[in-house]
């Protein structure tokens, strides 16, 4: 029978679709008007029908003359019929029908061989839900949707509605569903895949549509899920290399800064320094060794603080050696465990490690500075005492 409604429906002209029934116009040939006495015995179609703007019974009506008719699909009795993929979903949206069906829309029948990407799309989400059913710690089943409840360290509700636009393809829904079903470790996959489902989901903060952030979000949270069984495998967690590399992050940025942290007592000296020379400079030009030996003092003031900073240079230089040594060693892991942490964790420590670099080529500048100062005041009064042409 419904394969005679289809025939019928895809010559309809001038069609319209009201509460459930389909309204449109017709040529019939002998053969359709025969197809529409068989709808007529189960109620698909009413018998009197409308010719020219009269009301007349099908029986008075010659073959290839222009009519209107009424459509009922509720009324087939071997399957479904749905005008649209929405109308489709809306009645199935949580189980794939068992009883032969058709989406006009699509022109799909359930019978075909090759099913358009809009059906594909939508056995992925139904054979989703079908397996969050499976794993669920608790179910509430609604009218058109199920409430299914997780709970680990944090609770998650997801209410399992959607829409036609909501559809998409899930290409790995059966290797997953293999896995936390029929893998002798499933009970740790389970784990595994409602923890990272659960963090994914929640970081959206919009628990009416976890659902369909659960849609978007899928291929990455299947991602984390790979990625954390590995570790799970290696007796590892995702979460603990997290934590992991961020105390290490940590550690290295609080040992770079200590470089120039350690010796900011010693540099308080740098400006005290200066104020010595400056005070007990002769400015007269009279007391020659005084001068001579206060320069040889800022020389060797320049020249041991200089040293320290070399020292705090090469602690720096090894710091950030042994953190490109700890990157690779990260990387790779990441690599093998299908991990990837953000390029900014880096960034920051090597942007840290580029400016202490800077500060201490800048404090090395300060530090000869004085030895500098005292030398060019030096030369100035040297040459105003004997090269000028008024001497002091």
């Amino acid at each position: 029978m419904i394969e005679e409604f289809i025939k019928i429906r895809q010559k309809l002209a001038n069609v319209q679709v009201v509460s459930g029934s389909i309204k449109g116009e017709l040529k019939p040939n002998k053969e359709e008007i025969a197809i529409l006495y068989q709808l007529t015995k189960e109620s698909c179609v009413d018998e009197v029908i409308t010719h020219s703007g009269k009301s007349k019974l099908l029986s008075d009506i010659g073959s290839l003359e222009n009519i209107a008719i009424t459509l009922y699909p509720p009324y087939i009795n071997d399957g479904k019929y749905y005008e649209t993929l929405e109308d489709f979903i809306t009645h199935n949206s949580q189980q794939i029908p068992t009883e032969k069906y058709y989406i006009h829309s699509l022109g799909y029948y359930s019978d075909d061989i090759d099913k358009p990407l809009e059906i594909e799309q939508y056995i992925s989400v139904v054979k989703l839900i079908e397996l969050l059913c499976s794993v669920a710690d608790h179910k509430q089943y609604n009218e058109n949707y199920q409430e299914l409840f997780f709970y680990q360290s944090n609770r998650l509700i997801l209410k399992t509605s959607y829409s036609a636009k909501h559809i998409r393809s899930i290409s790995n829904i059966n290797q997953l569903t293999e896995q936390l079903t029929d893998q002798h470790d499933k009970k740790e996959r389970r784990t595994i895949f409602i923890s990272e489902m659960i963090n994914t989901v929640l970081l959206e903060n919009d628990i009416e549509k976890s659902f369909l952030i659960l849609l978007d979000k899928f291929d990455d949270i299947f991602n984390k899920y790979e990625a954390g069984y590995n570790c799970y495998l290696e007796h590892f967690s995702y979460e603990k290399i997290k934590s992991e590399f961020a105390k290490e992050k940590l550690l290295y940025i609080t040992n770079i800064q200590g470089v120039v942290n350690n010796i900011q007592s010693k540099l308080i000296s740098v400006p005290a320094a200066f104020l010595l020379i400056v005070s007990q400079f002769d400015l007269s030009g009279e007391k020659v060794y005084t001068n001579s030996v206060l320069c040889v003092s800022a020389f060797i003031f320049s020249f041991l603080l200089n040293i320290l900073i070399k020292n705090q240079k090469n602690a720096l230089t090894i710091i950030i050696e042994d953190f490109n040594i700890f990157k690779q060693a990260m990387n790779e892991r990441n690599k093998n465990l299908l991990l990837d942490f953000p390029e900014e964790i880096i960034d920051n420590v090597e942007k840290t490690a580029n400016k202490q670099k800077d500060n201490l080529n800048l404090l090395t500048f300060i530090i000869w500075s004085v030895f500098g100062m005292s030398i060019i005041m030096m030369i100035i009064l040297i040459w105003l005492k004997y090269f000028s042409v008024n001497p002091v």
